[in-house]
């Protein structure tokens, strides 16, 4: 029986490493599905929604350094897949995304979900292309899968859903990928240069990211840091009170019970700030973020990946709660693959970052408030284990209950919406601009806002005078 372009993806997929496809089936990918089905070695990850498998694909890719693979299906499918991939790119995961498309005799026609993948992921890719024709697709897919893996990034392949369906052809191309293992060496002189400014500044502060991960040890040496880390201590003893648990205390607990090589995914904005400033590095521990694109409800998809990516180890999703409302629907995919991964929602019913960065800017907060569901409830009824902390006497046991159990499970803390982040150094412009939001909440008749804030911050003003 003659061998199908889609099997052809399938065949080239698993030489490349590729482990499993994140997508939604539907349409123009049913072949393709089919090929996976017919493999039986290639895992299809069907996720509810294409943006979290966009995400569980960058994930598993930037933690193996391996390539991954998303797929979404025409139209709207593939459209769904952008975010995910923004942030892929920007973070330098090698990802091959599968941009399903209409038949390709009714390209501009205006045929229903006909869109231009071309113009689509131009933005968001290193390389981007569709296929046409079967002498065309093995090249154009082994140029998309070797653009993700030297340029660290994204490649996106258009496949027509005719054309997965026709009579593959050998090709002239071959059919293994060849990774790269870049490696980028400042000049001597450069080195000299910079030693010679870290012995003569009197303060220092080191921004290292991914590309010092070999080099952690040395880092831990070169840092000093006692004094920044007494004062986290301090703030993170203060637990709060009914409903307004301090976050800080939370994330401390976290990280007392996690594993010392546990892989935490952290959602952008106040959870972020927590997991950065109170997780400690052991050298094994793995952190992942949308540190670059900065999307919301990035980390419980990218724990999906790291889950799969490596099946023995701890992952914990530090969630906000307006970010885990994005893609709630994904808790389902969690369940279903039986992944044990541990959901931490630091539920201050707000856009908290969003707050404070009004607040700031001396803008009285408005339209940041979250009516949020009962959300261990939702992941019980999803079947997973699902709880709720409103006091802060219950942060510890619930926590290691959680963590000493098998299987996934959703902890739904109530934390403090008055919770600030302190920066390292407050400038004028920021204390201005934060006094002039609280005059003008006390003008519209919110003081009890603006005493509760100045309650819940007591523990920073030290640090402020």
């Amino acid at each position: 029986m003659a061998k199908k372009v889609a099997d052809q993806l399938v065949d080239t997929l698993e030489k490349a490493g590729v482990r499993r496809i994140y997508a939604v089936t539907g349409d123009s990918l049913n072949e393709v599905n089919e090929a996976v089905r017919k493999n039986g070695r290639l895992r299809w990850i069907h996720v509810r929604h294409e943006e979290t498998g966009a995400y569980a694909a960058a994930a598993e890719a930037q933690l193996t350094g391996e390539l991954a693979c998303c797929a979404g299906s025409s139209g709207p499918g593939h459209v769904h897949l952008i975010n995910g991939l923004y942030d892929a790119q920007r973070s330098g995961a090698r990802v091959l995304a599968i941009a399903s498309t209409i038949p390709s005799r009714e390209f501009g026609t205006e045929y229903f979900q006909e869109t231009n993948t071309i113009k689509l992921f131009d933005d968001c890719s290193y390389y981007n292309q569709v296929a046409t024709t079967p002498e065309q697709f093995p090249r154009m897919l082994q140029g998309a899968m070797q653009a993700a893996i030297s340029s660290c990034g994204v490649g996106v392949i258009g496949l027509p859903g005719d054309l997965a369906a026709e009579n593959a052809t050998a090709g002239l191309s071959s059919t293994f990928s060849f990774p790269t293992r870049q490696r980028v060496c400042p000049a001597e002189q450069e080195i000299r240069e910079l030693a010679d400014l870290l012995n003569n500044a009197k303060k220092v502060t080191l921004y290292c990211g991914i590309g010092a991960k070999d080099a952690h040890p040395e880092l831990v040496q070169l840092a000093k840091y006692e004094k920044v880390r007494e004062n986290l201590r301090s703030a993170a003893a203060v637990r709060g009170k009914e409903e307004k648990i301090q976050p800080e205390y939370v994330i401390s607990v976290v990280d007392e019970l996690s594993s010392d090589d546990a892989i935490f995914t952290v959602d952008t904005g106040m959870t972020c700030v927590w997991g950065a400033r109170y997780l400690q590095a052991t050298g094994m521990r793995k952190m992942l973020g949308s540190f670059n694109h900065g999307s919301m409800a990035n980390a419980m998809p990218q724990a999906i990946g790291a889950a799969l990516a490596y099946p023995g180890r701890q992952v914990v999703a530090l969630c906000g709660d307006g970010g885990i409302s994005m893609l709630l629907g994904d808790l389902a995919t969690i369940v279903q693959y039986h992944l044990p991964i541990k959901l931490i929602v630091f539920n201050n019913r707000s856009l908290g970052m969003v707050k404070l960065e009004m607040e700031v800017a001396g803008l009285p907060d408005w339209q940041t408030t979250m009516l949020n569901p009962d959300f261990a409830r939702v992941a019980l009824s999803m079947g997973m284990a699902g709880y709720n902390v409103i006091n802060p006497d219950d942060v510890f046991p619930t926590l290691q209950k959680v963590f000493n159990a098998d299987g996934p499970a959703l902890v739904n803390i109530m934390t403090d919406p008055n919770a600030l982040a302190m920066p390292p150094k407050i400038e004028f412009s920021q204390m201005l601009g934060f006094a002039q939001t609280m005059y003008k909440l006390m003008m519209e008749g919110r003081s009890k806002e603006v005493l509760d804030t100045i309650d819940t911050n007591l523990k920073h003003w030290k640090d402020v005078f």
